[in-house]
């Protein structure tokens, strides 16, 4: 009899894909399947949100893993929690790298954040 499979382990799972793909993907076309799956999943499972949120808050404090990923699945959910975190954290670093990193992130929360472009979800169509 196997261990049973909590919509929090598939988040974590699908999280950890999603950084090692950024991780290892020079383009965001290389690991932008991999955060949809995040974002979509997400959506799909509204019961998942709080550990979701804490995961994504416990990234802004530790300033840890592929910011894109906190940058894209921000720009599509817009939590309010999140962004709270990224503004006290950014406010609290005197770390330049930690500040860069979470103004990109700060600026995800916008309609017009203009790495969106940079994304097929968000890619205007000509």
């Amino acid at each position: 009899m196997g261990a049973e499979v909590t919509d929090q382990d598939e988040l974590a799972y699908l999280l950890r894909a999603a950084h090692r793909a950024c991780e290892e993907g020079p383009s965001t076309s290389d690991f932008e399947a991999e955060v949809a799956a995040v974002v979509d999943y997400i959506q799909a499972n509204p019961e998942c949100r709080e550990a979701a949120s804490r995961l994504f808050i416990e990234q802004v404090q530790r300033s840890a893993g592929c910011i894109e990923v906190l940058e894209y699945c921000m720009h599509e959910l817009r939590w309010p929690e999140v962004e709270e975190a990224v503004r006290d954290h950014l406010a609290a670093s005197e770390d330049w790298r930690v500040k860069t990193a979470l103004a990109g992130v700060l600026a995800a929360f916008a309609d017009d954040w203009p790495d969106a472009d940079m994304y097929e979800r968000w890619r205007a169509t000509p």
